[in-house]
């Protein structure tokens, strides 16, 4: 065949382009600062409250805590023991000025030109009172001049005083932060940094959101906004401890890990070269290009890095690897039956492309309905599961195929370097035993009990656990139809059983691993989210197999042949891949030595395994028996004829 050099550059020109994104993004992954406390160290301030009252003491507690987030931290946590309070917080560089201001009352006041209260913060909207930005007067010479803006919340109030204002000598509406009976505003007005917040002369009655010309620079503006945003404390404290704490799991907790990560694609890269030569080779190239871009994807985004997102990560690689892995051994499979490479290529991608993008699509679905509906729980899973189907989609799915496509067209490589092999003994999980067996029900009996276990331990985020499963249920409804409507079958039962499945196992695994608090309550909707992705991908895929296999006439032996065919190989591949997802959490949490984190993951992955038996077992039984539920039709001068159909393949007897 004549060489196609075009098609070669074009294929050289998308290996550089993952080398060069690897190389930039990669080096962005040191400088991710949002780390919870496990990944990275923080710091510890203690304070003592001026006050034995415990409401008061839990007010200011609150107080500081919000303080902590509205100067940039990523994670704080709390504790209070008599009047004394201790902050852990991650994600603060300068410390020194936040400690500056986190001891501020930060009690607003509005007041006349003659130091006359007119209101208080009340008359503002609560959960923001005030914003701070840049004035757009701002010069070379003068470039610390800021804009500080009142947002209204009682605009009838705030027309009253500033109606008022209007018939006074001077109009002055003046912002104070902790007004002290010594301050005059006729004195601090001739100072360079004044004690007020912001002052400005009313020329007419407001009752809507304003802005005026902060005193300070916007640093400092920036700065005090973020102080009495959080609230008043309302009792003084002192600060009687500062020091640097070390993360959870260890010094450099954070380097390791993504050294595990990094160590985890390398092995993987090496598995699917040896395994699949070029087409295992561009598979490594995406798997690379896929870390690299989710991981920071995601820390631009504002998601915080912890061991939760880490294990979301390998679940997530799970399901991108099934994928390659079927894409290869069908690709490499078709080839060792003599057909030509570009053959192999439009055999495989037949309808897998789109199974494989549907299947994104739903997990990309429950992401989106949690981040619209559930924000407020499931903000960071969210984003999380939206921005690990958008890099699979196009790494693993397209690029993929794209790369793929571009080799085989080049006409360079010959039909060995695709995989190609004169004997290939395959081995393969035997998926009719595995079914026939009894284990169903000791898995069944011990997800249920542990399922159980789990809701009795965070009865207290049930709402949170409910709006997780209304994402989930949502999500299962809009696959299924689609399905049902593409496969002609009963998807969307068995895709419904399969989600409940992944439901409980992961909240038997969440149980078993003592994750049942707040935070990790969206765990069981993001795994299960992927779950739902896995399952709508294996039952297309499952249909597609079947028709492309079940030539001519259909006897029983046959079609209980092609369906032992397809599930063996499904099985075997997808062992492999738990094998692959099993050495990636061993590298990346035992680095850490965080034997938990490791075996929830390879615990998920297995949950995914058994939920992938499940939905395979259900469609089996359900084809099986609604293929020998026969039909009669009457033919004028034809006897009665009896026929059975499976995904519309006619089999007359």
């Amino acid at each position: 065949m004549k060489k196609n050099n075009r098609k070669l550059f074009t294929a050289i020109i998308g290996i550089l382009l993952i080398a060069v994104l690897s190389a930039i993004f990669g080096s962005k992954l040191n400088s991710i600062t949002n780390k919870n406390f496990e990944l990275a160290g923080g710091f510890q301030l203690v304070y003592q409250v001026d006050s034995s009252d415990q409401l008061t003491v839990e007010q200011v507690a609150d107080v500081l805590e919000k303080r902590l987030y509205n100067f940039g931290a990523i994670e704080v946590e709390k504790t209070i023991e008599g009047s004394t309070v201790t902050l852990n917080y991650s994600g603060i560089e300068d410390s020194e000025t936040v400690r500056k201001y986190l001891i501020k009352t930060g009690l607003v006041s509005f007041r006349n030109a003659a130091d006359e209260e007119l209101m208080d913060i009340s008359a503002l909207k609560e959960n923001m009172p005030f914003m701070a930005a840049p004035s757009p007067k701002a010069t070379e010479e003068n470039p610390n001049i800021s804009l500080l803006y009142i947002l209204v919340g009682d605009a009838e109030k705030f027309r009253t005083v500033t109606t008022q204002l209007l018939f006074e000598a001077s109009k002055y509406l003046v912002v104070w932060v902790d007004y002290e009976e010594t301050m005059k505003f006729e004195k601090e007005i001739e100072s360079t940094n004044p004690a007020f917040l912001a002052a400005a002369m009313v020329t007419t009655a407001l009752d809507s959101d304003a802005y005026i010309t902060s005193a300070h620079s916007f640093e400092d503006t920036k700065n005090i906004v973020a102080t009495i945003n959080a609230g008043a404390l309302k009792a003084p404290v002192t600060e009687i401890g500062f020091a640097p704490v070390d993360a959870t799991l260890g010094a450099k907790a954070d380097v390791k890990v993504f050294s595990g990560i990094f160590a985890s694609v390398l092995l993987i890269a090496v598995y699917f070269v040896y395994k699949y030569k070029l087409p295992g080779f561009v598979s490594a190239l995406m798997v690379l290009g896929y870390t690299i871009s989710s991981l920071v994807a995601i820390s631009y985004l504002g998601v915080v890095f912890s061991t939760n997102i880490i294990s979301l990560f390998v679940v997530s690689l799970f399901v991108g690897l099934a994928y390659l892995l079927h894409i290869s051994e069908t690709f490499v499979a078709i080839i060792n039956t003599g057909r030509l490479p570009s053959t192999a290529l439009e055999t495989t991608y037949k309808n897998t492309l789109v199974n494989a993008l549907a299947a994104l699509t739903i997990q990309l679905t429950a992401g989106f309905i949690g981040y619209i509906a559930f924000k407020q729980y499931y903000l960071g899973y969210a984003i999380t599961l939206m921005t690990f189907a958008v890099c699979s989609g196009i790494f693993f799915v397209l690029w993929q195929r794209f790369m793929l496509a571009a080799l085989v067209s080049s006409n360079y490589f010959e039909a060995k370097a695709f995989g190609f092999r004169d004997s290939q003994p395959v081995k393969t999980v035997r998926f009719t035993e595995l079914v026939n067996t009894r284990f169903h029900y000791v898995a069944v009996a011990l997800i249920l009990m542990g399922a159980l276990l789990y809701v009795t331990n965070v009865k207290d985020y049930l709402k949170i656990l409910l709006s997780g499963f209304l994402i989930l249920a949502i999500s299962t409804v809009i696959g299924g139809l689609y399905l049902k409507n593409r496969n002609r079958s009963n998807d969307l039962m068995i895709l419904a059983a399969g989600t409940v499945t992944a439901v409980l196992g992961v909240m038997a695994n969440g149980m078993l691993f003592a994750k049942t608090n707040e935070i990790t309550v969206g765990l069981i909707y993001s795994n299960a989210a992927i779950a739902l992705a896995l399952i709508a991908f294996v039952l297309s895929q499952i249909k597609d197999q079947f028709s492309e296999k079940a030539r001519g006439k259909l006897t029983d032996v046959k079609i209980s042949n092609v369906f032992e065919e397809i599930f063996d190989t499904l099985f075997s591949e997808v062992a492999v891949v738990l094998v692959l997802s099993a050495i990636a959490a061993v590298l990346i949490f035992g680095f850490v030595l965080s034997f938990d984190n490791l075996g929830y993951t390879v615990l998920i992955s297995v949950v995914l395994v058994y939920v992938v038996i499940v939905t395979g077992k259900l469609w089996l039984d359900y084809t099986l028996k609604n293929s020998n539920r026969p039909k009669s039709r009457k033919k004028r001068n034809i006897k009665e004829v009896k026929e059975r159909t499976i995904f519309g393949i006619n089999n007359p007897n």
